[in-house]
């Protein structure tokens, strides 16, 4: 509402307004009440305004209103009759006037099935990025069906608002620095969109920063001053483009909403999902989440609702064949994955091998037996020899050098060679930090 428009307003209207906070609740309850102050003039044959319609008493009031929704009973869907009455109750209760609201609402006739049940299918989008003749458009397809996200987030959406993430996927800030605000996520075929949207406004002589809006209206030249695509402007891309697709009329309504039907696939997707977490799914719809604490005790980082987002990427991507190309790298990738356990794996089994014959324990273990072999014969030079050589040997050299030796040594009793004492020469001298840590001591 522009300040002139408030100027001229009645007192009653400012404190009707003054009191709802969402910009589109107090169009749409406005619109309401004029409604309703409109057939009262003319069923009254009255010039009243809304102050002057306070000055009826409660009862006059209550039977006004009761007699106005018995005429819309016969003109609306019994689904538009509650925000009609909400429009009203609000009016008359900001303004003092304690009217039986819940008599009113028993008025209402059981509601009818709604329309625009059904969500937007792939192959619906599908065909919309054919009829599209624009990057915008194609890019506010892939926008709305990556996220999900309400169609009146578009207006405020900056590149600053945009964070790259791993797998070539992108995060997106929604409603920022408000009690609403929440992290979406785009699919690696939205983000291709976005860049090449951005890069034909930039051919086009736009210069583009972190600032620039996300969707521009339409320009001639790209250069001229930038203005940010308008709610409208979105809802109307929406309608265009639901109306190139087949839908069935349900009496004045579609069974998709042009705009909310990329809404409830991103919803459908992602809770169809076994994998998926149900309060992660809500936060990625901008909800409070399942549970009643949710909103105040559930925080998840943006690394956890990624790592959610991520079960649901295939699924969320339109085109056919970049789902195929990001299932084919997903399988690529478990399978370098598998490979590199099973060279962990294998690599564990040769430690474990190398461990059980030139280990420390091994090494222990032959000089025990040497030694207690010596002790069985009486052998006081042999126990002697033992000791020495054991210490001689473990603090020569580090331990890689040292089993370099065993191996050595094996494989020169194999070939039948002697031994050969510039073996121990090669490593190095005498020294305490050579005699392994995990070597046991006699």
């Amino acid at each position: 509402m522009t300040d002139s428009t408030r100027k001229n307003m009645e007192k009653s209207l400012e404190v009707f307004e003054k009191f709802l906070k969402a910009e589109a609740t107090q169009k749409m309850y406005l619109r309401h009440f004029n409604a309703f102050l409109k057939w009262h003039r003319e069923s009254s044959d009255l010039s009243l305004n809304a102050d002057d319609l306070l000055q009826y008493d409660e009862k006059r009031l209550q039977t006004i209103v009761e007699d106005y929704i018995l005429y819309l009973r016969k003109r609306l869907s019994p689904n538009s009759l509650p925000s009609n009455i909400a429009a009203l109750e609000h009016f008359f209760t900001m303004n003092d006037k304690e009217l039986q609201f819940k008599r009113i609402r028993k008025m209402v006739p059981p509601p009818n099935k709604k329309a625009g049940d059904r969500a937007w299918s792939t192959e619906d989008l599908q065909k919309m990025l054919r009829n599209s003749c624009s990057n915008r458009d194609r890019t506010f397809i892939h926008f709305l069906a990556s996220t999900g996200c309400r169609i009146g987030t578009l207006a405020d959406m900056k590149l600053r608002h945009l964070r790259s993430m791993p797998e070539r996927c992108r995060a997106v800030l929604f409603y920022e620095g408000t009690n609403e605000e929440y992290w979406g996520f785009l699919t690696p075929e939205a983000c291709g969109a976005i860049d090449e949207y951005l890069e034909e406004r930039r051919r086009d002589g736009e210069v583009i920063d972190t600032e620039s809006t996300l969707f521009r209206s339409d320009y001639q030249v790209g250069a001229q001053k930038v203005k940010p695509m308008t709610i409208a402007s979105a809802k109307m891309i929406a309608l265009r483009l639901a109306h190139s697709i087949h839908r069935n009329k349900m009496g004045r309504r579609y069974d998709v909403m042009s705009a909310h039907g990329f809404r409830k696939r991103f919803n459908t997707i992602l809770k169809s999902n076994d994998k998926a977490n149900p309060s992660l799914v809500e936060k990625l719809m901008g909800h409070r989440g399942v549970f009643a604490l949710d909103g105040c005790y559930l925080k998840p980082t943006i690394e956890i609702l990624f790592s959610e987002f991520r079960k649901h990427i295939i699924q969320l991507t339109i085109d056919d064949s970049q789902r195929d190309k990001i299932t084919i790298q997903n399988l690529e990738q478990e399978k370098s994955e598998v490979e590199k356990i099973r060279l962990e794996i294998e690599e564990m089994k040769k430690k474990r091998i190398e461990d059980n014959n030139y280990g420390p324990v091994t090494r222990y273990v032959a000089f025990t037996k040497n030694l207690f072999d010596s002790m069985a014969k009486d052998d006081l030079k042999g126990k002697i020899f033992s000791i020495i050589f054991y210490l001689f040997f473990e603090m020569r050299a580090p331990e890689e050098q040292k089993r370099l030796i065993l191996k050595r040594l094996e494989q020169a009793k194999e070939n039948g060679e002697e031994f050969d004492p510039s073996w121990f020469g090669e490593s190095a001298g005498l020294s305490w930090k050579n005699f392994n840590s995990k070597t046991p001591v006699a």
